[in-house]
């Protein structure tokens, strides 16, 4: 079940990156390999483990949540504090994005690993 999930995991996340890298390749009008260009590889390596930890349903939503957390929070730092940085720390927003996810699921006795969302009969 946890290799199954996690093969799921890892194909949405294949098929992202297969589909952002061929936007790039297009728009820039050549090969674009977007994990030495615009994704670090410490982004990449860092979900792979993450695809094995939740069930499909609940992966896609915190992988979504995250880079929505993670960006938002950027703007917000760039903007108020410091404007000069280029960078998005993702691997390491999202890192701590699973900490406070893992916590609050303790906190509130919610258990993020195994949630699916309800069959519609």
């Amino acid at each position: 079940m946890i290799l199954a999930e996690g093969g799921l995991n890892l194909g949405f996340l294949i098929i992202q990156l297969v589909l952002i890298s061929t936007y790039f390749s297009v728009k820039q009008r050549q090969f674009t390999n977007i994990a030495d260009t615009y994704l670090g590889w410490g982004d990449i390596l860092f979900l792979i483990p993450i695809a094995f930890l939740f069930p499909t349903f609940s992966f896609v939503i915190f992988y979504v949540s995250s880079v929505l957390v993670v960006l938002l929070g950027f703007l917000f730092y760039k903007k108020i504090i410091n404007n000069k940085i280029e960078t998005i720390p993702l691997a390491g927003g999202q890192a701590i994005y699973l900490i406070l996810v893992l916590i609050s699921s303790k906190v509130f006795d919610f258990n993020i690993e195994s949630y699916y969302f309800p069959p519609i009969y």
